[in-house]
């Protein structure tokens, strides 16, 4: 079998497979949509291995410096053919012993009046917020290596091959002294190398503090017992939040050389060995110390902050199903859509779906804290409403279906 994806390179190096619905062809199988962002280069040729793939094109769109790097890694580690070509079907890389004659038939105006838009400012200033604070979206897998901090540049050789195949198809190395580092060793690695000074001095030029195991602890007992969280005016983040919470993941790994560590500040010792294999890394078991009842609130507290950041907020009072308001805390917690907030004299619902705030009134924000906690047609709300339950009930829920 033989598959084309249609890409696009950043400026960051970063690579974005562009879908054919954005240009019109919906429901095609012209081109294939493996999710590069997502999973790792072992993953990708697991996946061609299982599709029983022999010849693989990139239909290349902007600059192509880190895809051909990538192409020749691919090449020089798997059996299958891999081939980049430009939007004008020029080879720039492989042997090109592929027919893409139906691919040159397809309106390619409409697609390059498509362009993808370039987020590689954005996508590097919250990648550095990850790498210094251990923090990943939510939904991304826990093993999945997105950066690796070098401390020394003689180091990049000993970072074992296992580690390499290991990194997503989008992730990256961030190297001290790059500027040492020949051009030949550098092309040798399929993800981008970036100089760490660039991460020196983002943490510099931002506000970032560290929060220890005991303070992190101290911060989620007094949130359940009332849900207020202050927050400095200046603060941006947190130093190895990840490890402060005790978030077992192995999403970033810091070389030095005394062996690799899980987190920026180098406390965490996964190994002696510089050239551990991937392996022996993940086999060393996180300190899972975690009490249930505290662990979703440390997981949304970084979340809280940026909230307040957005309402321009020092102190709010948060109505989640996990601490005291007008209720309990929840026992037993599902899901839930909405973030109750008291600020000053405000009551405010964010929806964590849209991303919008709304304005409401005390009332609402009881039902809203009764519906997450499971409490909404309970004795205990009704007698608080009295007669105007089922108005204000159904009140309340016209108004969240529309707020979703």
């Amino acid at each position: 079998m033989n598959l084309v994806m249609l890409i696009n390179e950043n400026q960051a190096g970063l690579l974005e497979g562009i879908h054919p619905n954005s240009f019109g062809l919906e429901g095609s199988n012209l081109f294939d949509t493996f999710d590069l962002h997502n999973h790792t280069i072992a993953d990708f040729l697991d996946y061609l291995e299982f599709m029983d793939c022999e010849h693989y094109t990139f239909l290349a769109f902007g600059q192509v410096k880190r895809l051909i790097k990538l192409v020749d890694y691919l090449n020089r580690h798997s059996d299958i053919q891999f081939h980049v070509y430009d939007h004008q079907f020029t080879l720039l890389a492989g042997n090109g012993e592929v027919d893409l004659e139906k691919y040159k038939e397809l309106d390619w105006e409409k697609i390059q009046s498509n362009p993808v838009v370039d987020r590689s400012e954005l996508q590097l200033e919250n990648g550095m917020k990850a790498l210094i604070s251990g923090l990943y979206p939510a939904g991304l897998n826990p093993n999945l290596l997105k950066h690796v901090y070098i401390h020394n540049p003689s180091l990049l050789k000993s970072i074992s091959s296992t580690v390499i195949e290991n990194m997503g198809m989008n992730s990256c190395i961030y190297c001290k002294d790059l500027h040492l580092v020949s051009e030949e060793v550098r092309n040798d690695f399929p993800v981008p190398l970036y100089d760490a000074e660039a991460v020196e001095e983002f943490i510099k030029n931002h506000s970032f503090t560290r929060i220890t195991k005991n303070k992190l602890m101290h911060v989620a007992k007094s949130f359940r017992e009332n849900g207020k969280v202050t927050k400095d005016s200046n603060l941006t983040g947190f130093l190895d939040y990840s490890t402060a919470a005790n978030f077992n993941h192995r999403n970033r790994l810091v070389y030095d050389h005394d062996g690799i560590y899980s987190d920026f500040s180098r406390q965490e010792k996964l190994s002696e060995d510089p050239g551990a294999s991937y392996r022996e890394i993940t086999l060393v078991n996180g300190k899972d110390e975690n009490d249930p009842t505290f662990a979703p609130i440390k997981v949304m507290y970084p979340n809280l902050l940026i909230l307040m950041q957005a309402l321009q907020g020092t102190e709010c009072t948060f109505v989640t199903p996990f601490n005291q308001h007008a209720f309990p805390p929840a026992e037993l917690v599902s899901s839930f859509k909405f973030i109750g907030i008291v600020k000053d004299d405000e009551q405010i619902c964010y929806s964590m779906s849209s991303g919008q705030f709304f304005k409401i009134n005390e009332v609402f924000l009881v039902l809203l804290e009764a519906d997450m906690k499971g409490l909404l047609h309970s004795e205990e709300v009704k007698d608080r409403l009295k007669s105007d339950y089922d108005r204000l009930l159904s009140q309340y829920r016209g108004l969240i279906d529309h707020a979703q």
